[in-house]
């Protein structure tokens, strides 16, 4: 992990009757933030009404790039951020002045996993009570970073998204002992794997999710698991699902914001709509839990940036204006960041609307539309093509309802408006996340869904670039002469240039145009005046500059902007993805939703894929395209069945590539199969 230590300092603060918030100790040197603010941060409001408490914060948000702009680390590091996790404990004493003691500690680092320190945290702030000293802070720095990480696998973003999808646990097992090895003989459905001893594999690797080690603390053996699934903008632990349920409207009620940014067309918005709107545009976000647990406002506010983010795996930044908790020591500082998310216990946040744009009150489940946020109409965006003057619904809606609505921005009262006829897209996705929690759908492919949410929201804004502006930077693979070339030349003048229209992201909306064939008319284009709002400010945000540049870098681009001042997050895609010509993820999506596609569309994918995915980093870029929780491999097998020979036998022939290269006979098996 080039050498960077496993935790970069440990702080120590107490309250002092006389002086209040304190911080101690900063070991081994100081952290250069403000030592009030680091105290107030790790002494929430209440601290002393509750046994213990956990709070999260994260260092260098004001400079992003103060550390450089390293972009040959890990997946796992960051290194502009250090993300602290902090355990605050009242100890009740009647020979202490008001009868208790309050210390806590936190240990910062900078990897995001850091909720693993929470055994070894409460181990150790118990043991500075009983020691009050540098010394056992030394000990305690000295036994986390003597931990071993130097084994743990390096899973490219590919591998990490089959893994975090996969049901078997011992995918990838070879990059955890490197004395396994793995013999595919390619004989399609029966394939065999060999081990240079005679020891059972799944005795040796029991979860590839996790890499196992432990800390050496005090005499005891701490076992850790680090994971290995996390994606660049998940920190420690949350759950969506609870942040979801938490702001649940009526079913029969929505919100009606009047705000340019926050609604979709004239349409009545649920809460998670308007948490993910004012995400997108770059609102500024308080939960407030008044006498709650500050790690339960903690942790609203990691999945709020979990859900904006796309399941911490689509748009990058967002870590730079989180503050998972924060009180009015800090106020200052956090009215400079736009757009901030961040959690408080004070009541006080509740009247000062000027203070922020949208509150979610956590001991309510409302939220509240600031009266400072000045309400906008809604403009339409005028296409050149016919289609936009069809009528305007939300994305793919068809059918129709007709809700009241308790309209809730503040000093405005409530009134009832009247929703869009067309139960739009947003709709269908709250509807389709209440079922996965309703059926105890796992935490993971909660997140997955908020990833495919905000990639179909970025496809309309690449439609709409192009649209209005005839760019297309918001798109992996376009229509150009270099790709055309390269392609026709991988595939062997097999196919003609028009055919390989089916292969390029911004050709996509074209197949929507066409009159004599049976698609949906318009199912994209026709949706783009409705979001023109949401679209519109989402390009005015740095999430939007950061998705642009990050796309140029994984087809080892540049983009050349004006406001270079702006955050730049490339550490993630450092490597130029195996195939750049053509959108595998967009081809395997056309197949997935197949019902309109066309014989000639048809063919064109298949034979892309025959010819562009060969070798194994390949593989595991299409594969991660084809999560198990998704149907897998379903949408290739639909080809063995296709009535031309040649559709079936490339077909044939890319399932024994994907079975000669997978990990596991396992994987493949439930990849084909559906289960072991």
């Amino acid at each position: 992990m080039d050498n960077i230590p496993n935790i970069d300092y440990i702080l120590l603060a107490e309250f002092d009757i006389d002086s209040g918030s304190i911080l101690k100790h900063q070991y081994p040197n100081p952290t250069g933030e403000d030592e009030s603010i680091l105290a107030e941060l790790m002494l929430p409001d209440g601290a002393h009404m509750r046994e213990s408490d956990w709070t999260y914060f994260i260092l260098n948000q004001s400079n992003p790039l103060k550390r450089g702009s390293n972009t040959t680390r890990d997946t796992y590091y960051n290194d502009d951020l250090v993300y602290c996790i902090n355990l605050v404990r009242t100890k009740h004493d009647s020979g202490a002045r008001r009868g208790a003691v309050v210390k806590s500690m936190a240990l910062c680092s900078r990897y995001p996993y850091i909720h693993i320190y929470k055994p070894i945290l409460l181990l150790a702030l118990e043991n500075y009570y009983r020691n009050p000293s540098t010394d056992s802070l030394e000990d305690l720095y000295n036994s986390i970073n003597a931990m071993d990480i130097s084994k743990i696998p390096k899973l490219n973003k590919f591998q990490k998204t089959i893994l975090r999808h996969s049901k078997d646990n011992t995918m990838f097992g070879e990059l955890f002992d490197k004395n396994i090895t793995k013999t595919n003989f390619v004989s399609f459905g029966n394939t065999h794997t060999t081990y240079d001893d005679d020891d059972n594999y799944n005795s040796r690797v029991i979860d590839t999710k996790y890499f196992n080690t432990n800390i050496l603390y005090q005499g005891v053996n701490l076992p850790i698991k680090i994971p290995l699934i996390t994606y660049p903008e998940e920190i420690g632990e949350t759950s969506v699902a609870k942040l979801v349920l938490k702001f649940n409207s009526n079913t029969t009620t929505g919100i009606r914001t009047n705000h340019l940014h926050l609604d979709v067309g004239n349409a009545t918005m649920h809460p998670i709509t308007i948490l993910i709107n004012a995400i997108l545009t770059e609102k500024r976000i308080i939960f407030l839990g008044h006498n709650l647990p500050a790690e339960e406002v903690c942790s609203y506010v990691l999945a709020a940036a979990l859900v904006g983010s796309g399941g911490g795996n689509v748009l990058k930044g967002l870590n730079h204006r989180i503050f998972p908790y924060t009180s009015l020591t800090s106020l200052d500082r956090l009215l400079k960041v736009p757009g901030f998310i961040a959690g408080v216990t004070n009541p006080t946040f509740e009247d000062k609307h000027q203070w922020w744009d949208i509150l979610f009150n956590i001991n309510t489940g409302k939220i509240t539309i600031s009266s400072k946020l000045h309400s906008q109409p809604i403009i339409a965006v005028k296409s050149t093509k016919k289609h936009s003057q069809q009528n305007e619904n939300g994305i793919g809606g068809r059918h129709s309802f007709d809700l009241p609505v308790q309209y809730s921005q503040a000093n405005q009262g409530s009134r009832e408006v009247k929703a869009d006829k067309g139960i739009f897209y947003d709709q269908e996705f709250i509807n389709d996340i209440f079922h996965a929690i309703e059926n105890k759908y796992g935490e993971i492919s909660i997140r997955t869904k908020f990833e495919n949410y905000i990639r179909n929201f970025l496809l309309l804004v690449g439609l709409y670039e192009q649209e209005k502006y005839g760019r297309k930077d918001m798109y992996y693979a376009v229509r150009s002469y270099e790709n055309d070339e390269a392609n026709i030349k991988l595939v062997d003048n097999t196919l003609n240039k028009e055919q390989l229209c089916y292969g390029y992201t911004d050709e996509i909306h074209k197949l929507y145009y066409e009159k004599d064939n049976n698609y949906e008319p318009n199912k994209y284009i026709r949706d783009l005046r409705t979001n023109s709002g949401r679209i519109t400010g989402f390009m005015n945000t740095k999430l939007y500059i950061n998705y642009k540049r990050e796309m140029a870098a994984t087809k080892g681009k540049s983009l050349i902007m004006s406001g270079s001042d702006l955050t730049i997050h490339l550490r993630n895609t450092t490597k130029v993805n195996p195939v750049t010509t053509i959108d595998l993820q967009m081809m395997i999506c056309r197949l997935r939703d197949g019902s309109y596609l066309k014989d000639d569309e048809i063919k064109t994918i298949f034979t892309l894929l025959y010819y562009s995915v060969v070798n194994e980093d390949q593989i595991f870029m299409l594969l991660s395209y084809l999560p198990q929780n998704e149907g897998g491999l379903q949408p290739l097998i639909c080809g063995l069945y296709h009535q031309y020979v040649s559709i079936r036998l490339q077909t044939a022939t890319l399932l024994q590539r994907i079975e000669s290269n997978m990990v596991s006979i396992f994987s493949f098996l439930f990849y084909f199969y559906g289960k072991y």
